[in-house]
């Protein structure tokens, strides 16, 4: 699957989940990169939650915030885990 038809996929799934099952969670993104695991061949990162809490201006943590990150490459390489071609999709 190609990267744009991957992220229109995803933003389409995203705006299927109900609001009250996404509270916090702002955003998800795709990104064209693979993340490899730095030591076991053939294990990779699709895709993580990264958080940040922003102050409350009095001192304290105020909201916290979080957005999904999706990582098309590994999705890709684990498509193909014997290097045979993937087929090219719209």
């Amino acid at each position: 699957m190609k990267l744009e038809t991957f992220r229109a996929r995803a933003a389409e799934m995203w705006g299927e989940i109900p609001v009250s099952l996404t509270e916090g969670v702002e955003v998800v993104t795709v990104e064209a990169r693979t993340v490899a695991h730095p030591s076991l061949d053939d294990v990779y990162t699709l895709g993580e939650c990264l958080t940040e809490s922003f102050s409350s201006g009095y001192g304290g943590l105020g909201d916290t915030r979080s957005r999904v990150v999706l990582y098309h490459g590994s999705f890709r390489a684990l498509a193909c885990p014997f290097g045979m071609p993937l087929p090219v999709a719209t």
